[in-house]
């Protein structure tokens, strides 16, 4: 399943077929042993969300994909339920579901980094700054560019966190994990390049982070360790007191990804619930996706 994009850097109609048969038929059977017992089954029907706290492999499942057979007809899990996957069951005492009002988008501090060689780049900023008016792009005042720097302004008091780059995860060393940040700086006609890495996240407080949303490659993916999950981006920003991190478990074409973190940040300042958000901006996708003849 990882392994999607690239199948489509070789376009071959078999090959794409035969892929996406044996990816439902992986779901089909996965949503089967794991949610298809008669007690759950009679509670899903009536269920808008859906907590997932996994366990050992089922953390590289992205539940929300699994395929059911609701109504005589194929359709994914996220189709009936909103699906939220926590790190902890201890998360459940406080997990913020609604964590604002309709009006506070417009006081919300924001900090944006976008790669601007990833085609739309340029078009979500702008869309950022829209929805949020006090948004800023990542920079450093100095001319004189440093890591330091760039850290002591991510430790700033901002709420939202928007990271749009490339991403990348390492399944042996989970500190060496990373997703690239664009940094303006003065007197440059390009953005300065980035790591942002596992060991960094744990100089900052984090506390303050109501979401982060990590838009690149791998963004959730990491070391899986039994009985404690995937170390990561992700699992990281959790433990250091973000209270909702987005990310992706595999590789993810960056125009999609734009498009659905766009649909995702609308619905998400319209209600302030992410799961809620989450869901709708997933069915948006693969609504958009069956239209494409392409997928």
């Amino acid at each position: 399943i990882n392994k999607t994009p690239r199948l489509f850097q070789h376009y071959d109609a078999q090959e794409v077929e035969a892929h996406y048969a044996a990816t439902a038929a992986v779901g089909q059977k996965l949503y089967h042993d794991l949610l298809g017992w008669p007690e759950i089954q009679a509670r899903l029907s009536q269920t808008e969300l859906l907590y997932i706290v996994p366990d050992e492999f089922l953390y590289e499942i992205p539940f929300a994909t699994l395929m059911t057979n609701r109504s005589e007809a194929k359709t994914f899990l996220v189709n009936h339920s909103a699906v939220l996957t926590l790190p902890s069951a201890s998360l459940l005492a406080n997990l913020p579901l609604a964590n604002g009002t309709l009006n506070t988008r417009q006081t919300k501090k924001v900090l944006i980094s976008a790669d601007e060689r990833f085609p739309g780049a340029e078009h979500f900023v702008a869309k950022v700054k829209s929805i949020f008016p006090l948004a800023e792009e990542l920079a450093v005042p100095d001319p004189v560019f440093t890591k330091d720097a760039v850290l002591a302004q991510l430790q700033k008091d901002y709420q939202i966190y928007i990271f749009l780059g490339h991403g990348r995860a390492n399944s042996q060393y989970p500190e060496r994990g990373y997703i690239e940040l664009s940094v303006q700086t003065p007197n440059a006609s390009t953005a300065k390049i980035i790591r942002l890495t596992v060991a960094d996240l744990k100089t900052i407080n984090w506390l303050g982070a109501e979401m982060v949303m990590l838009v690149g490659c791998e963004t959730a993916g990491g070391k899986l360790y039994r009985g404690a999950g995937i170390s990561g981006l992700q699992q990281e920003f959790f433990s250091l007191g973000a209270k909702n991190v987005v990310g992706n478990l595999w590789e993810v074409d960056a125009t999609h990804a734009i498009s659905q973190a766009q649909d995702f940040l609308t619905m998400w300042t319209t209600t302030w619930n992410p799961a809620r958000a989450l869901q709708v901006s997933q069915r948006q996708a693969v609504q958009t996706l069956q239209g494409q003849r392409y997928y």
